[in-house]
């Protein structure tokens, strides 16, 4: 009994230190994306737009914008672009599939 506990214990515990450690999944991290897209643009255009205002120029805003969407492309692949290394990788030839090959049994016979 004891060693059915520590096994689904470490279970629970990998299972959840993935999720906590690791950027979230799913819906979750397409809305952080998003949000992280708009807030760079919006935010630095904003700065762009205010330098406009201050200067009585055009163009800083479109500067802004630019900077604000490559900081936030930078922001992203940062947060959610990281591969889980400590998953090892899925070894297709141990699953069995059900389906057998005639013709490899006609050799072996």
């Amino acid at each position: 009994m004891t060693t059915n506990r520590r096994t689904t214990d470490k279970v629970i515990h990998t299972s959840m230190a993935g999720k906590l450690a690791g950027a979230p999944v799913g819906s979750g991290a397409a809305m952080g994306v998003l949000s992280s897209m708009f807030a760079g643009l919006f935010f630095w255009g904003g700065v762009g737009w205010l330098l406009d205002q201050w200067w009585g120029t055009r163009f800083v805003i479109a500067i802004g914008a630019v900077v604000g969407l490559a900081l936030s492309v930078y922001v992203v692949v940062v947060k959610y672009g990281r591969a889980d290394l400590s998953v090892p990788p899925l070894n297709l030839s141990t699953i069995d599939t059900g389906v057998s090959d005639s013709s490899t049994r006609k050799e072996s016979e």
